[in-house]
């Protein structure tokens, strides 16, 4: 967690309390394991990103949208993985 402290600043957790608290919410996790279903996506599979534009000079350039296909995630982000 961390507080803004200044415009280029901030307040945070030490390393050993950011650990005991990501710890502690991983085993309260665990602990509520059968509450949860695995999320799934029916296929086929689109990975689109979409970047805005660079301004260069003044002059906008374009980026075209990246896109990467498969029949289901594991496969369009194999895709993105290959770029």
């Amino acid at each position: 967690m961390k507080k803004m402290a200044g415009t280029a600043s901030a307040w945070s957790l030490s390393a050993a309390e950011a650990r005991k608290r990501i710890r502690e919410a991983a085993r309260r996790a665990v602990q509520r394991i059968g509450e949860f279903q695995p999320w799934r996506i029916e296929g086929p599979v689109e990975l689109r990103f979409e970047y805005h534009p660079e301004k260069k000079e003044g002059v906008e350039k374009e980026v075209p949208p990246r896109v990467y296909k498969g029949a289901n995630v594991l496969e369009a982000y194999r895709e993105w993985l290959k770029r």
